[in-house]
């Protein structure tokens, strides 16, 4: 409803002030690296039991609320960029395929080094630049206008795009992995 009120190209822009807006929590939390883990057995039998240790769900919560902020443009930008590239910029079927084809075979080269970039820097960091990357790409996609920079914007979109999905997918992966290693250590 809200592509057929304002345009295609405004609707671009609204998921691009989405992203922003999930990347609201990301605001003060701290920059500093991960810690590295390290597995330590004990010599002796320990005979008195833990105490239970309550882990908060708030870092999960907010993490998710995030994710589905930066990634509901994503699916806008499914849904309407095949439909902006065909009714307004009139390309071919397979150049439309080819420029939306193009965005997971960079994911697949990124999420590495987003994880390795996390495991250094931490968490937090890789997320922001994660968000900022989408915004930009969102950007991108709703200002393309010209034939030749509309083809570099659309694929600098991609690649943005392509380096927020794969912050924000790799590090969903971490944060689950460490809150279920939290929950049986």
């Amino acid at each position: 409803p809200l592509g057929a009120l304002l345009g295609l190209r405004a609707l671009l822009v609204v998921t691009a002030a989405l992203a922003v807006v999930g990347m609201v929590p990301l605001i003060g939390v701290g920059l500093t690296p991960a810690l590295p883990r390290t597995e330590t057995r004990p010599i002796a039998v320990v005979t008195t039991p833990r105490p239970a240790r309550r882990t908060s769900l708030w870092p999960l919560f907010v993490f998710t609320a995030i994710y589905v902020l930066i990634m509901s443009g994503e699916v806008v930008k499914l849904a309407y960029l095949p439909l902006y590239m065909n009714n307004q910029l009139h390309f071919t079927p397979l150049l439309r395929g080819a420029i939306i084809g193009f965005q997971p075979l960079v994911e697949v080269v990124l999420m590495p080094l987003a994880a390795m970039i996390a495991a250094r820097r931490g968490v937090a960091p890789v997320l922001f630049v994660g968000g900022a990357a989408a915004v930009g790409a969102h950007l991108c996609y709703a200002f393309s206008s010209q034939i030749t920079a509309l083809i570099v914007l659309l694929i600098v979109g991609q690649v943005l795009m392509s380096c927020g999905i794969a912050s924000f997918w790799v590090l969903g992966v971490t944060v689950a992995q460490d809150y279920e290693a939290d929950q049986f250590t």
